[in-house]
């Protein structure tokens, strides 16, 4: 399956040298490390149906699609599934998939795919970089079918093939959570953590070499959290870069919309989970794992569901449009026991105000790290702002 309006007319026929992963996320480390190069087709196999319930690939596609060299020069090829939204060189569905023994397992490093959309083509037509005729490549995936062994299990699911020298399984992926990331981390250690500090910047980063100084412009100015927005393709390496060089950082996830995220920031060094709405997969997955998690919330009826959930900390999204001060004020009298992460709007001239509300925990600020300063590194300048904020937090604080 491709969406033919969405991929760039230089794709619609091509002929790429194969580069198989077995799951997402070892594609996408690839893709952000740049070992992927133009003229390739990135495949990802074992996440149709039967290989792990055939999540979408949104992050992947996303990530080809918003850079500049990649988005017209190679291929996604999947038998996972892509939303209505994908855009990009990107064919999903393939069947059969994987789990299945198809021909998509049976791909390996350098053999050449024809890809020809037009014509409706999607082909195995050359292996290790030299064409070869029908005759030799159906030998040859014989040949290396022989050489797969039946797995009782593939991911979890039914019966299948699994290439010997398959690097991870499900249990082994890189999202794996370890005891030493969960230690140490509850529910009441983050919000102590989010309401001495006030305002969390919310970040937008497209270069993650930008994510450590970023961080430490925000430490030097008296702020020890930050919400990284998974917007662009380098939220996960700036995640994995903050929490490896600045410890002392709280980094949260931010703007998380699927599982599959929720795994790869926690992966990377997230400390909590934080989404636009809410999304009851993303919040058990989160639950389930001891990953504080703060869902959006725009109404009465979301915070219910919240509740029904487990929570009793959200965020209030977006703040300014659904009512600001006032919609806090109106939900402090039904739901005392609920904390909000108001965000969307905030800035110096309101944020006192936000912070005043009994019911407001802390407030997501972007104002405090605008593109233009971040992309010409004006650290001095969002440090300042950073120093700025937290006497404005003090402040309130002190009165309350």
């Amino acid at each position: 399956m491709v969406k033919h309006s969405a991929v760039p007319k230089e794709m619609h026929q091509a002929v790429l040298k194969a580069r198989p992963f077995d799951c997402e996320e070892e594609a996408i480390d690839a893709i952000l490390h740049h070992r992927i190069q133009p003229g390739d087709a990135v495949l990802i196999r074992y996440e149709g149906p039967k290989g792990s319930g055939m999540p979408e690939m949104f992050y992947t596609t996303e990530a080809i699609s918003s850079d500049p060299e990649l988005s017209a020069s190679i291929a996604l090829i999947t038998d996972g599934r892509f939303s209505g939204a994908s855009k990009g060189p990107a064919i999903g569905h393939v069947s059969p998939e994987a789990a299945e023994g198809g021909p998509i397992a049976l791909v390996e490093e350098g053999d050449l795919i024809q890809v020809d959309i037009p014509g409706r083509v999607l082909r195995i037509c050359g292996l290790h970089g030299q064409e070869a005729t029908e005759e030799e490549i159906t030998a040859e995936l014989a040949r290396r079918k022989e050489c797969c062994t039946p797995a009782a299990q593939v991911h979890h699911r039914r019966p299948g093939f699994i290439h010997k020298k398959r690097c991870l399984s499900h249990e082994g992926r890189l999202y794996g959570l370890t005891t030493a990331r969960k230690e140490g981390i509850s529910m009441e250690n983050v919000e102590q953590v989010l309401r001495n500090t006030g305002v969390i910047p919310v970040i937008q980063l497209e270069d993650e070499m930008k994510a450590v100084p970023l961080g430490q412009a925000l430490l030097d100015g008296g702020i020890p959290a930050a919400e990284v927005t998974f917007r662009t393709p380098a939220a996960a390496k700036s995640i994995e870069k903050i929490a490896a060089a600045l410890p002392e950082m709280f980094v949260c996830a931010g703007t998380v919309l699927s599982v599959e995220q929720a795994k790869l920031a926690v992966d990377c060094g997230a400390k909590a989970v934080i989404s636009p709405g809410t999304n009851r997969e993303v919040v058990e997955w989160c639950l389930k794992n001891q990953v504080p998690v703060y869902p959006g919330c725009a109404t009465p009826t979301e915070v219910e569901a919240a509740l029904g959930l487990g929570l009793t900390t959200v965020k209030l999204f977006p703040a300014e449009v659904v009512g600001g001060v006032k919609m806090l004020k109106a939900l402090y009298g039904p739901y005392r026991g609920v904390k909000f992460m108001p965000t969307g709007g905030i800035s110096p001239s309101n944020v006192k105000d936000y912070l005043s509300q009994p019911n407001v925990i802390a407030c997501g600020g972007s104002w405090l790290c605008p593109a233009g300063d971040i992309n010409e590194g004006n650290w001095e300048a969002i440090t300042q702002r950073a120093q700025e904020c937290m006497a404005l937090v003090q402040e309130v604080r002190a009165g309350q």
